[in-house]
């Protein structure tokens, strides 16, 4: 009786740390974030008393973690579902516009308010916040989108878990189904 008790207060207190460094490795490179992700998939093997060769994926189910890569879209995604709802500081609004606002067309980017994807010449940009916040909101769908944020976000947990179960820790932004 004191296994689950111990196993439920180690990943969440190790989880919580994950998440208050999270904006600051969540655009990191891929071999850094790599290093990262073995941590964390050390770290819950070791919380649930497992074997070194077992696979991490159930634990991250079972303990409601999702792995860092996920975490950072995950906050990314409720970010700008604050920006979009208005509830983002005007700084990073700013950062953001709408289709409809860049052209006057009536297209289906605009009439199902998507974010206006600017061009990226480099790495940096395309992995920034402006741009990978766009393509995150992008496509996410419209339905989804209306809803109360707490509805959002219980949404968009469950959506992240399935495409986690699908792809494995490594699913790219492009690779993400939201649907």
């Amino acid at each position: 009786t004191c296994r689950p008790i111990k196993t439920h207060v180690l990943s969440k207190l190790f989880y919580k740390i994950i998440i208050r460094l999270l904006n600051s490795w969540g655009q990191a490179n891929k071999t850094n974030l790599s290093k990262i992700l073995l941590l964390q998939k050390k770290a819950l093997r070791l919380i649930h008393f497992a074997n070194k060769r077992d696979s991490a994926l159930t634990f991250f189910v079972e303990s409601n973690i999702l792995p860092i890569n996920f975490s950072y879209y995950e906050s990314i995604v409720l970010l700008m579902y604050d920006v979009v709802h208005q509830n983002a500081p005007a700084n990073i609004s700013n950062l953001f516009t709408f289709v409809s606002n860049v052209h006057s067309y009536n297209t289906r980017s605009s009439a199902s308010k998507n974010l206006y994807t600017q061009f990226s010449r480099t790495n940096m940009q395309k992995n920034s916040l402006s741009r990978v916040g766009v393509r995150l909101w992008n496509k996410i769908p419209e339905d989804l989108r209306k809803m109360p944020k707490i509805k959002f976000k219980k949404k968009l947990r469950s959506l992240l878990f399935n495409n986690l179960e699908k792809l494995g820790y490594n699913a790219e932004i492009s690779n993400l189904d939201f649907s």
